[in-house]
């Protein structure tokens, strides 16, 4: 994932495109490297308050979530 370009379609659909594994397979890795801290999603909500997708950082590195969250 790394890899692709930012514009890449990171849906579970996107990526079964470029991989031989079958969609299950490609959610329960995706959910994997989130719960290890590898891929961070923030779910995006429409002017109405709908999800409409999630955006997906991606890091080398496994991030340590935060004991407290942070003040805006």
């Amino acid at each position: 994932m790394l890899l692709l370009l930012e514009e890449w379609d990171y849906t579970v659909q996107g990526l079964t495109y470029i991989n031989r594994e079958q969609v299950n397979a490609i959610r329960q890795a995706v959910h994997e490297l989130e719960r290890a801290g590898y891929i961070v999603r923030a779910r995006e909500r429409d002017s109405r308050g709908r999800l409409r997708g999630a955006e997906y950082t991606i890091y080398e590195q496994p991030q340590v979530p935060s004991a407290f969250p942070a003040l805006n």
